[in-house]
């Protein structure tokens, strides 16, 4: 019976103690990013940042930053899958207001596309523990998420800009950007 009970409290303990560790991880990784000059208010980066990672039931696993940033990586491929048939609904249905729009968001379409397969890509080399080589392909995804958003000029009808500029840059700026403060870490020179 009393080795019961250890055993019960021992697994308690270290499910607290992960869920501390990855609170921890959290917390400082994001609150790292949101001092980077961004064109999101540092404060509702944090919170975006913060809130996104905690929601993520696969959080509860994370034991390091190369964990938190596949959490972080398939954050942004959910995201950027949901984005992509959002849009893909939108043309369909015909709701875009002039055929210059319907271009720009297909053009967005093809970013989307090709931002998914870096995700995916960077994601491949995270699982094998290659994070040098997963920095690049999850900053190319970034990339793509800010030139859908640079597709529309200043006073042109973007109807997903919110989405775009914020959440899914958000979303794809904290895998890419946690894995190469890790490489600035790890670096002699530092970055």
């Amino acid at each position: 019976m009393l080795l019961t009970y250890l055993v019960v409290f021992v697994l308690l303990f270290s499910g607290f103690t992960a869920n501390k560790e990855a609170d921890s991880l959290i917390q400082k990784n994001c609150k790292s990013l949101s001092d980077i000059p961004s064109p999101m208010d540092s404060e509702e980066f944090l919170k975006i940042c913060i809130r996104s990672l905690k929601e993520n039931p696969e959080t509860k696993k994370v034991r390091n930053k190369i964990d938190l940033i596949v959490v972080a990586t398939n954050n942004a491929i959910s995201n950027i899958t949901n984005m992509k048939r959002i849009v893909e609904k939108f043309i369909k249905e015909k709701r875009y207001k002039s055929r210059l729009i319907k271009k720009k968001l297909e053009v967005c379409l093809n970013h989307y596309q090709d931002g998914y397969e870096w995700l995916t890509s960077g994601l491949n080399y995270l699982k094998e523990q290659d994070r040098d080589m997963a920095s690049p392909d999850l900053g190319m995804a970034n990339r793509e998420v800010v030139d859908c958003g640079e597709r529309f000029k200043k006073g042109e009808i973007n109807p997903f800009k919110k989405e775009n500029d914020e959440v899914l840059y958000v979303m794809t700026f904290i895998p890419c950007t946690i894995s190469e403060l890790a490489d600035c870490e790890t670096s002699v020179t530092g970055c």
